[in-house]
């Protein structure tokens, strides 16, 4: 018979496991989409113009989220020489960082929903849940780190909204992680997208990306390393700061 504590387990992992797909299929689709319209079909002839998590889920993304809580969606390539036209810089942006616009969009429309649900008194703790791992209550970046973070919300949650239902914490809980992986992966996907678009300019747009040796490799990896917490928090305060604005004019505060 599986203890408590298994079943919190295995609800946690699925909680990340479906926040996962939400995002990456999501996100990925966007990008997609976005360079299409702004004239690279390159994303679609690779499949990827379908809301399918099995076009947008990278096996290693998957195998690290199972491992440490945090994973990727496959990389969608933007190849710049088939964008031409007017603002072609500005629509080589757009396709370069529409993940990230996703990414954000996803953040504030799960954080908004849960204003529309708790109040806006859920936006006192609600910076402190776009960061799961630093609620976390072992000295771990293993998955059970996340898991434990997201059991701590669930009691929380039960503890300062009492008559909630479970179904609607654990579709909370689902919006929550949610937002976690949002936050991380504009972060990500901003530190990545930003060398990669920096890294065409100076080729001119004229080549798909691509990096000619290992220092391109590194670059990226250095940039993640040193920038992508503080960005993420920065990320996440606007976001919060946003949807107080948005709450306010709703009149939810």
């Amino acid at each position: 018979m599986l203890s408590l504590e298994t079943i919190e387990s295995i609800v946690g992992l699925i909680t990340i496991v479906l926040a996962y797909f939400i995002v990456v299929t999501i996100s990925g689709y966007f990008r997609a989409w976005v360079a299409v319209k702004m004239g690279d079909d390159t994303p679609a002839h690779m499949g990827f113009l379908r809301l399918s998590p099995l076009q947008h889920v990278d096996p290693f993304g998957f195998v690290f989220l199972v491992l440490f809580g945090f994973g990727w969606g496959r990389y969608i390539p933007i190849m710049a020489f088939n964008i031409t036209g007017r603002f072609r810089r500005f629509k080589i942006f757009l396709a370069s960082f529409a993940d990230v616009f996703a990414n954000l969009a996803i953040a504030v429309i799960s954080l908004v929903g849960l204003i529309l649900y708790f109040g806006s008194d859920i936006l006192t703790i609600s910076l402190r849940m776009m960061f799961l791992d630093s609620l976390r209550v072992v000295n771990s970046s293993h998955i059970f780190g996340i898991i434990k973070s997201i059991g701590f919300v669930k009691v929380m949650l039960e503890s300062v909204y009492p008559a909630s239902s479970s179904l609607a914490i654990s579709m909370v809980l689902i919006t929550v992680t949610t937002m976690y992986l949002s936050v991380l992966l504009a972060a990500l996907n901003c530190i990545i997208s930003g060398f990669a678009y920096v890294y065409m300019m100076f080729n001119g747009f004229t080549n798909p990306r691509r990096y000619s040796n290992i220092f391109t490799l590194l670059i990226p990896m250095f940039l993640i390393f040193f920038f992508v917490n503080p960005l993420r928090f920065f990320v996440a305060k606007g976001i919060v700061y946003f949807a107080a604005i948005l709450a306010k004019i709703l009149g939810f505060s």
